[in-house]
């Protein structure tokens, strides 16, 4: 394998894994966010465990009962609101690579430089 081939890899793994941190980040914010008014009249405890997830919001909402509906609902709409961003963010991040990728492409039918022309410019000057 190349030196190339491995910094394409680790890139590759680093983007991903940092993706997934931000969208999650973004995700949980805005559950938490849209959530808060539903749990405003919960018990600390009760609420605390709403706020941790959507699973957990559940788990809360099915021992309230009848009056769990509506933090079941919230939670559903809070998840999807979250999900909807953390989805948002990353199309607009992938447009903007996208954008980047076009910008710094040569035109097509355009000769690439060498790299070692370029090494010898660079030494020429200096």
């Amino acid at each position: 394998r190349t030196l190339s081939a491995a910094v394409n890899d680790v890139t590759r793994e680093v983007g991903g894994a940092l993706g997934g941190a931000i969208a999650a980040s973004v995700l949980l914010a805005v559950y938490e966010d849209r959530l808060s008014s539903a749990t405003a009249t919960l018990p600390a405890p009760a609420a605390t465990a709403a706020r941790d997830g959507v699973t957990q919001a559940l788990e809360v909402s099915a021992r309230l009962g009848a009056d769990g509906q509506a933090l079941a609902s919230a939670a559903l709409s809070s998840f999807s609101d979250g999900y909807g961003a953390a989805l948002w963010l990353a199309a607009v991040v992938m447009a903007a690579g996208a954008v980047v990728c076009a910008v710094l492409t040569p035109p097509a039918g355009q000769p690439r430089r060498d790299r070692s022309e370029g090494a010898r410019e660079l030494s020429r000057a200096g």
